[in-house]
């Protein structure tokens, strides 16, 4: 409040110095953050970040769960389309040495033409190359499966591997891609699984051999998504059906025969 001088109200210098001396007054007296404040706002700003970095990784991880098990339908769907220009037969599982029908081509070291991508019998139905790879599959950096004299030359770098046989491999007859079975032969079509993904430790080339039969694997799962306590290759991961759906199954459900034997 501005003070009267005599009862006349002051010069407008001696208003300017009373404002001014209020001013620096109410500076002085305000206080600033203590130290003990600035501490507790730090240790708030760490909890939240430690509380959110997890949600926000695994809201990661779901979506790039989800992108996969389109992945495995669109791969599911490709299939389907070639059995259809097919007579119902399935395409070759892609093994080592590769056939002319393959659903796809990965080996460069078998020469022309399973040195090119786009020479794979899917891929007139499936041209994106990023589908047949899972996002969390770090393939870039894959290593040759040991014990596999024949993949010393280089390893299998796609994501998804399909349930066996290419034409005249006599050992794979226990599943789905064999000479004994056809598109319109399969029981029970919802139930059988066609793709899956993969797990780069044992995953030798594109086809899927389950356990207890020869060539297979029990870790053969790419769990990427479902590292819940459990050794690599022993949890949970994405699985398509001939029906196109996709579940996330664990082991025991995908070496049940009744979810990869075509009867």
């Amino acid at each position: 409040m501005l003070l009267r001088q005599g009862g006349r109200l002051p010069s407008l210098q001696a208003q300017v110095f009373q404002l001014s001396a209020y001013s620096t007054e109410a500076r002085m007296s305000r206080k600033g953050f203590t130290l003990v404040e600035l501490l507790v706002v730090t240790g708030v700003i760490a909890l939240l970040i430690a509380v959110l970095l997890p949600a926000l990784g695994m809201a990661r991880e779901s979506a790039r769960r989800t992108q996969c098990a389109s992945n495995l339908r669109t791969l599911a769907i490709g299939v389907l389309l070639y059995a259809q220009d097919n007579h119902n037969a399935f395409p070759g599982i892609g093994t080592d040495p590769q056939q002319p029908s393959d659903w796809i081509y990965f080996s460069p070291w078998n020469g022309y033409p399973y040195d090119t991508f786009a020479n794979g019998k899917i891929y007139r139905y499936i041209k994106n190359e990023s589908i047949y790879r899972c996002p969390s599959d770090l393939w870039q950096t894959r290593q040759s499966v040991g014990g596999y004299s024949d993949f010393i030359r280089g390893p299998y770098k796609y994501s998804y591997i399909i349930n066996s046989l290419s034409a005249g491999i006599a050992r794979y007859a226990c599943c789905l891609i064999s000479d004994q079975a056809r598109y319109n032969g399969v029981r029970n079509p919802s139930e059988k699984i066609l793709f899956l993904e993969g797990n780069p430790t044992t995953m030798i080339d594109a086809c899927w051999v389950p356990p207890p039969n020869p060539g297979s694997f029990t870790n053969d799962l790419g769990d990427h998504h479902d590292r819940s306590g459990v050794a690599p290759g022993l949890g949970r991961a994405n699985v398509v059906f001939l029906d196109t759906h996709v579940e996330f199954d664990g082991p025991a459900f995908v070496h049940d025969p009744a979810h990869y034997n075509p009867y």
